[in-house]
């Protein structure tokens, strides 16, 4: 994934044990590192390297997708939104 990429990535429950996914699936896994910025802004990125590359967030059916290239998966997915994710404090 990459710059110019119309892939997505799909967030998943994973078991910690076993690691197979809530759905069951074996497909290969890879972690991403979040940054929480102090107005709870989260911003994922995949760690690739020595470096990483941001993802951005879109919403459509049937969920939540993180994409390296708002423009490119954009203009390939027009029906989804661009959003943000954020953490906000409980009791």
């Amino acid at each position: 994934m990459e710059s110019g990429s119309i892939e997505f990535v799909v967030i998943e429950c994973v078991d910690a044990v076993t690691p197979r996914s809530s759905r069951g699936d074996d497909a290969p896994w890879q972690l991403i590192s979040c940054t929480v910025l102090a107005n709870g802004e989260v911003i994922p990125a995949w760690q690739k390297d020595s470096g990483s590359i941001t993802l951005f967030a879109f919403v459509g059916e049937p969920g939540l997708y993180l994409v390296p290239d708002p423009t490119a998966y954009g203009g390939r997915w027009g029906n989804e939104k661009k959003a943000k994710l954020f953490i906000e404090p409980t009791n």
